[in-house]
């Protein structure tokens, strides 16, 4: 909002100067305003489809996102803007979009709605949250939806919530109707009559609810009936007045819900006792009706102002009662009636006599009274008058009236109005006095402000026509002198105003410009000496001038607040830059961290819309650094990338995990995770995986001592083109024979045995069976397997695989499994070289061979295929092959073990200089040449390392494709290049 107010303020300036210019900075001003308007439009078109969607909330939500999207229309829509889209027009220069005004209105509107609306939508969502009984809901939605008449869903809310309040209503009236419960059948009765549902209410619900209802209230109330006539009865005999009429009203309630005949069984049986009750109430009200009306006979005789005639009403009511007066009340009441006849008749007889004397004195008294009436409204017309003249200020002729009227003054009255004159006429003394004087003071003065208050108080004071031609004669003189002191004023005035805003407009520069602290604080000084001298030439100027004046010192009011910002930014941002450098390589853990952490803190508290604090926390939040010291102190603790022993292995995949678990979303976890599956991959070697539970050693080992791979024995014939393999469990030799002979061979891979045919001994070129060609590399490898250690592994399985497939005399069908054996063993025994041999092992398993043929029997004619495909699989497979996988994943081991030790420091973060240029904002330095990185989001929410150019001797070179969507503030970590693993970093 600061920097819009301030491109508002530039707009106004520009409006009032005369001498009007396009300038780059102009051209700022015009896209800075242009650019809020559309970013207001934006939030209003959003805010509008929200209204018509009735997602009200969602509007207002999204208004009330920082900055506020009302004021900012508000302060958008300042009173020059047409003003100034006319002057754009003029100069053909682009103009900002029309504000949505009446989506504005509209959404003030929505304000106004929304306010009473927002303790029930908070009643509405709690008591969502709590659960809480349809009842309660429903009155919540129902006051929700006669406030907010324009949203159509609510209705739609409480119809649904109806319809479930209706099932729930014939579940409760079960239970109420099996328990008894009539209050709660009467409830669930009346809320079903009540008017304010929407849904039809079912009929069948609230006939069967009242009919069971009814049924049960009037099966409970002859229960009751039942057990008031015996109490009843008991009331009688024990003569229990005030418990029979209890009963009696009790009877009555129950017998009206029951709609009791009075043939019934039970009316019968209470009849006696109701008619004695009945009977005594009325005895008693009897009695009290007779009590009463003596107690009134009694007070009005203590009475003296009662007729004989009202008297009399007193003892009449007592014979209605059907009772005589008591005895003790008959004598005062007939002597009573006797003196007031008497009374009575005396005062007819005087009435008659003194009627003709009262008249001749009222008309005597009638004829005073009309005189002196007379005079009084005369002296009250006379004294009126003169004080009419004295409050008009007419005093000579208020004098000549009293005087022609003395006696008048004679009275309290008239002496009053005598007092008044005297005072009148001291004030007009007064005031022609201080008349003179303020005349006196303006023709005198040389200063405009004291002659404006001389004449000021002369025009209060003037009355005469006299007197009001001499005060405008004066102003008029004054006037002319005045009107050349202005113009001067306004001009030396309109010079310094051009100064100030050139300076103000410097000031705004320098803001953005580095090392600029020295100019800026001079500047600030001329500024404020600028301002002062203006605010003391102000009365000599018009009013338009000094709202220029007010303009400018709201400006450098605003610049000085924002500079006092920067300043203090700044402070926060060199603290920062010296915090962030937490960890190194010989420290792990540092303390700084939680310095950083709280300073990080301070500097979001008091800057909270600085776009920065999104970068600190986005690429460099404290679970990142906290990774980063995590893994330099799990590779301190290690030293070197290959773990002496199988406990270390152990112990360092517990240490990974840990990391894992801990920094799941680190962008460490990459590194640690290889390395734990290269761990995981060493353990296999000799503890076995989590299918197999055999280690890998062991399995080779096992598929090496296998039949007829070391323990057969080979016997070689010639039959015509082709040369034959029998595998035979004894060595024999056959040198002597000159006979055809036949010999047993093995078919089968559980040794099942066979006898060849007779065959000539010149068909052997070897009449004796040797060793296979497998045994011997079969033995080297087996009596090898025990001495090889982890570091040495991968290239023993090397050399193995390499001799097999240099080793053409083996079966075909044998090399090629063989070889794929060791390869397998090979991708389990290194995760690393894994990656690397999935391209052999697939061309291998390219539509492979039956492994389930019997392969070593000559005459099968699967097993020849068999052999066929082999030796075309395993001719895909070359030496060169295995010696470029087996390079690969050596490469990748160098980089996995300097990607492990690598020492990584946060060292400052990106910032944008105002010409847009990337720099690195840091207090770190070192002579040599690092890789620099930030930490960036993957698509699965985790976090991962980007590399985003170098540094040296405190120049950053930037690989500008890298950095991308990246923003202020964004952490940027320094690391040794990849292949070494240390680096040097600065204290």
């Amino acid at each position: 909002m600061t920097e819009l107010r301030r491109t508002i303020d530039e707009i106004r300036f520009v409006l009032q100067d005369e001498a009007f210019s396009i300038t780059d900075q102009l051209m700022q001003c015009i896209a800075d305003y242009s650019t809020q308007c559309h970013d207001a439009n934006v939030r209003l078109r959003k805010c509008e489809e929200f209204l018509n969607q009735g997602l009200r909330s969602e509007a207002l939500h999204l208004a009330e996102i920082s900055p506020n999207l009302l004021d900012t229309v508000a302060m958008l829509d300042f009173p020059e803007r047409e003003q100034w889209v006319n002057l754009l027009s003029g100069y053909s220069l682009p103009k900002p979009e029309p504000l949505l005004l009446g989506v504005a209105s509209i959404l003030n509107e929505a304000y106004a709605v929304q306010q009473p609306l927002q303790r029930l939508l908070d009643q509405h969502r709690l008591h969502a949250l709590a659960r809480s009984p349809l009842v309660q809901r429903l009155s919540v939605l129902r006051a929700i939806s006669e406030i907010d008449t324009a949203s159509g869903h609510w209705d739609g809310d409480i119809r649904a919530m109806e319809r479930a309040r209706f099932r729930e209503i014939e579940s409760e009236s079960r239970v109420a109707i099996a328990a008894g419960e009539v209050e709660s059948l009467k409830e669930l009765v009346g809320e079903l009559s009540g008017r304010g549902w929407l849904e039809t209410v079912p009929p069948d619900l609230l006939r069967n609810l009242k009919q069971k209802g009814g049924h049960v209230v009037r099966g409970q109330a002859r229960e009751q009936l039942e057990m008031l006539v015996e109490t009843l009865h008991d009331a009688q005999a024990a003569l229990n007045l005030g418990l029979a009429r209890q009963m009696r009203d009790a009877w009555i309630a129950n017998a009206k819900v029951v709609q009791l005949d009075e043939h019934d069984e039970l009316a019968q049986q209470a009849a006696p006792v109701l008619e004695w009750v009945e009977d005594e109430d009325r005895k008693e009200a009897a009695e009290k009706a007779y009590r009463r009306a003596v107690a009134d006979l009694e007070q009005a005789l203590d009475q003296n102002t009662l007729s004989s005639t009202e008297l009399q009403q007193f003892g009449l009511a007592i014979e209605k009662c059907g009772r005589v007066i008591p005895e003790v009340l008959r004598a005062r009441y007939r002597n009573r009636l006797t003196t007031l006849d008497l009374a009575q008749s005396r005062r007819n007889l005087l009435r008659i006599g003194g009627t003709v004397g009262a008249v001749v004195a009222v008309v005597a008294v009638i004829c005073v009274a009309v005189y002196f009436s007379s005079e009084a409204e005369k002296s009250r017309r006379i004294l009126a008058a003169a004080s009419g003249l004295i409050d008009e200020h007419k005093l000579d002729e208020a004098r000549k009236l009293l005087a022609e009227h003395p006696h008048r003054l004679l009275s309290e009255e008239g002496l009053a109005l005598k007092s008044k004159l005297a005072g009148a006429t001291q004030a007009e003394h007064d005031r022609q006095a201080k008349l003179n004087a303020a005349i006196e003071r303006a023709q005198d003065s040389t200063d405009l402000a004291a002659n404006a208050v001389a004449l000021e108080q002369a025009r209060v004071l003037v009355r005469t026509a006299d007197e009001k031609i001499a005060v405008g004669k004066l102003e008029a003189d004054w006037t002319t002198r005045r009107n050349a002191d202005v113009a001067l004023g306004e001009q030396k005035f309109r010079t310094m105003l051009a100064t100030t805003t050139a300076n103000l407009r410097t000031l705004d520069s320098l803001l953005n410009t580095p090392d600029s602290e020295s100019d800026i604080r001079k500047l600030v000084e001329q500024v404020q000496s600028e301002l002062n001298e203006l605010h003391a030439l102000e009365p000599k100027v018009a009013a338009e001038l000094t709202s220029q004046a007010t303009l400018l010192e709201s400006r450098f009011g605003g610049f000085r607040k924002t500079y006092a910002e920067v300043v203090k930014k700044n402070v926060l941002l060199d603290r920062l830059a010296v915090l962030v450098q937490v960890g190194g390589p010989t420290s792990p853990t540092d303390p700084r961290l939680t310095e950083y952490k709280d300073a990080l803190a301070q500097f979001a508290t008091a800057f909270p819309n600085d776009p920065r604090i999104a970068g600190f926390k986005g690429g460099g939040s404290e679970d990142v650094i906290k990774s980063i010291l995590a893994r330099h102190k799990l590779a301190a603790s290690w030293q070197q990338f290959w773990p002496p022993d199988s406990q270390e292995v152990q112990s360092r995949q517990k240490s990974c995990a840990a990391f894992l678990k801990e920094f799941p979303t680190s962008p460490e976890r990459d590194v640690v995770g290889r390395y734990a599956a290269f761990l995981k991959s060493l353990e296999w070697r000799k503890e076995g995986d989590e299918d197999s539970k055999t280690s890998v050693q062991v399995r080779l080992k096992d598929l090496l001592s296998g039949k007829l791979i070391r323990d057969g024995f080979l016997l070689r014939s010639k039959e015509g083109k082709d040369f034959r393999d029998y595998y035979l469990e004894k060595a024999d030799d056959f040198s002597e024979r000159t006979t055809p002979i036949t010999f047993k061979y093995i078919v089968g891979f559980n040794g099942e045995i066979k006898t060849s045919k007779a065959l000539e001994p010149s068909l052997f070129p070897t009449p004796k069976t040797v060793d296979p060609p497998q045994k011997a590399i079969a033995d080297q490898i087996v009596e090898n397997l025990g001495e090889v250690d982890d570091e040495k592994w991968d290239d023993f399985l090397n050399q193995q695989a390499n001799l097999l497939l240099n080793a053409t005399e083996v079966n075909a069908f044998l090399r090629y499994f063989l070889v794929l054996k060791i390869l397998e063993f090979a991708s389990e025994g290194n995760s690393l070289l894994a990656v690397e041999l999935k391209k052999p092992l697939s061309d291998l398993n390219d539509d492979p061979p039956d492994m389930s043929v019997s392969w070593m029997d000559p005459l099968n004619i699967a097993a020849k295929d068999s052999r066929k495909r082999a030796d075309t699989l395993i001719k895909r497979i070359t030496t060169s092959t295995l010696k470029a996988a087996w390079g690969r994943a050596a490469v990748a081991q160098e980089k996995l073990s300097a990607e492990l030790f690598r020492q990584t420091l946060p060292i400052g973060w990106l910032e944008r200089t105002a010409d847009r240029r990337w720099i690195l904002r840091s207090k770190w330095t070192s002579d040599k040449k690092h890789s620099l990185m930030v930490s960036v989001t993957a698509e699965d929410g985790a976090r991962t390392w980007q590399s985003v150019g170098f540094v040296q001797a405190g120049t950053a070179e930037w690989n500008l494709p890298a950095v991308g969507s990246l923003v202020e503030g964004t952490v940027v970590f320094a690391t040794s290049i990849p292949g070494s693993h240390k680096t040097a970093f600065a204290p």
